[in-house]
């Protein structure tokens, strides 16, 4: 066997082992009306990552504004609440992709953790999404703890 054919092996067993490893927690769609309302002189950020194959072995940390808020978990989302202010995201094996934006008292914001193929490797990176297109996709996803 090549070893171009050998990689492509050791790959596809690493992501059907992988995708045994389903994520837990309520969805959003069940959880959602139970969510806490954010305080009036506070603002949410949610994070959310789509449960695709792709890249799923690869789940660096989020950053925010330098403190590390959780991990990029494929099929999974969670929200921190923060004061208003201006804010930057990015995730620790991207350090050039930053999302940038301000929270106001009672706002909401949604972080996209997007997969993409770099020269080597999959790289996840953040995307500020609208709060519609955001809880569409956030439906299915399960709440990590």
């Amino acid at each position: 066997m090549n070893r171009h054919a050998m990689m492509l092996v050791v790959y596809l067993t690493a992501l059907f082992l992988l995708s045994g490893c389903a994520v837990e927690g309520s969805k959003y769609s069940e959880l959602r009306p139970s969510i806490t309302p954010v305080q009036p002189d506070m603002g949410r950020i949610y994070f959310y990552r789509l449960a695709e194959a792709v890249g799923s072995p690869f789940q660096p940390s989020v950053i925010l504004n330098g403190e590390e808020v959780g991990k990029s978990t494929p099929g999974g989302f969670y929200y921190v609440d923060r004061r208003p202010g201006s804010y930057k995201v990015y995730l620790s094996n991207e350090k050039e992709k930053i999302v940038e934006f301000s929270l106001e008292p009672g706002q909401a914001r949604y972080i996209r953790l997007s997969v993409a193929l770099a020269a080597v490797t999959y790289r996840v990176y953040p995307e500020l999404v609208a709060k519609d297109f955001a809880e569409s996709e956030m439906r299915s996803l399960h709440h990590l703890k």
